[in-house]
């Protein structure tokens, strides 16, 4: 059985990922929009494929932190 996430792992994780994971979205989020809406030049929609695919996996990996933390610390015993 395992045990509940502590308080203070829980607000650690949430004070780390939560901004670093928002930030991550944003810069995801501008490099597509960078993509789809100009007509950029190849180095540059290299560039911005490069920042989208380590954003996003940067994303995903901190949402997969901040819910299994999350779920132990809401976990009922």
């Amino acid at each position: 059985m395992e045990s509940r996430t502590k308080p203070i792992v829980f607000w650690g994780v949430w004070l780390y990922f939560g901004p670093t994971a928002a930030i991550a979205g944003t810069v995801a989020y501008t490099s597509l929009a960078r993509i789809v809406s100009e007509s950029p030049e190849g180095q540059e929609v290299a560039g911005a494929v490069a920042i989208l695919v380590m954003c996003g996996l940067y994303l995903i990996s901190s949402c997969w932190a901040l819910w299994s933390v999350t779920s132990g610390f809401f976990k009922r015993r």
